[in-house]
């Protein structure tokens, strides 16, 4: 047989309440209902409802806010962001000064610093980050910041514009440029022409599983280009997973070795700049 209290239920009364306020507690819902029924419900029949309402909000209800807990320490991390100031409305002999800053600071001890600038490029980060260190007097174990994705991305293009021979490739494309060379008997002669570009953009490295035999032109790349000019690889995976790139222990070992010895290692911990531009592109055609 079944209480009142689940008959209530079943007829979606509690339910429609707690939908429209979530935060109700069972015991006040219960003391509603003594007050609306008198003698319909017995003390104990709350107990019931309790287990009722948890069952509810874990299956059904809201969703809750997610906190996780971060612990700093002195010396460790550093972050940075750009920020915009079109809303100070700023003039400089009555005309609009637009620009941005870009925002340094430990997340240990929440020192910061700025320094003013135009665009969300690699140069800006690169000389924002250069002054706050230089203000600092140190530098942190790790760097971290929200708009890398944006300023790596326009790295080629700058360096280009500012008339540096750059070659800009997918890591997938790279290999099968080189797989085609190596057939060809002319992986030499294609390494010695990738030579002569100042910087090498290698993108995507890890995103698509390749075989053992596109990683080892990769890698030969990789070891005749060590000390001989500037490369920049984006990959998905951290060092510790490089193993499922390269697929033996050594070549990994090797490879990582050669990258690291004269680099800097930016480690991006954000959202997709894909999916940003996407939804910045869906607001300015809903404001149309």
């Amino acid at each position: 047989m079944c209480t009142y209290t689940e008959i209530l239920w079943r007829n979606g009364c509690i339910e429609q309440w707690l939908r429209v306020e979530p935060g109700l507690q069972a015991k006040t819902l219960f003391e509603h209902l003594q007050q609306r029924e008198p003698g319909r419900f017995g003390e104990g029949q709350v107990r019931t409802l309790q287990r009722r309402i948890k069952i509810w909000r874990a299956l059904e209800g809201p969703p809750r806010e997610v906190f996780f807990a971060q612990d700093h320490y002195p010396g460790e991390l550093c972050q940075s962001d750009f920020t915009h100031c079109r809303e100070l409305a700023i003039t400089i002999n009555g005309q609009a000064f637009p620009h941005l800053i870009y925002h340094f600071v430990l997340t240990y001890s929440n020192w910061e610093t700025g320094t003013i600038c135009y665009s969300e490029s690699f140069e800006s980060l690169s000389e924002g980050l250069q002054n706050a260190l230089w203000e600092l007097g140190g530098v942190p174990k790790e760097h971290r910041s929200d708009r890398m994705s944006a300023a790596v991305n326009n790295l080629g293009q700058e360096l280009i514009a500012r008339g540096h021979r750059i070659y800009f490739r997918t890591s997938a494309l790279l290999v099968q440029d080189l797989l085609v060379a190596k057939r060809d008997l002319k992986l030499s002669r294609f390494i010695k022409r990738l030579a002569g570009f100042e910087g090498l953009i290698i993108d995507d490295l890890g995103y698509v599983q390749q075989s053992r035999e596109e990683m080892e032109v990769l890698f030969t790349l990789l070891a005749e280009r060590y000390e001989r000019g500037s490369v920049l690889i984006s990959s998905n995976l951290p060092f510790s997973k490089w193993e499922g790139i390269f697929k033996d222990p050594m070549t990994t070992a090797a490879a990582i070795d050669r990258l690291v010895h004269h680099c800097v290692i930016l480690e991006l911990n954000i959202p997709s700049y894909r999916v940003e531009q996407a939804k910045k592109a869906k607001q300015e055609t809903a404001t149309e």
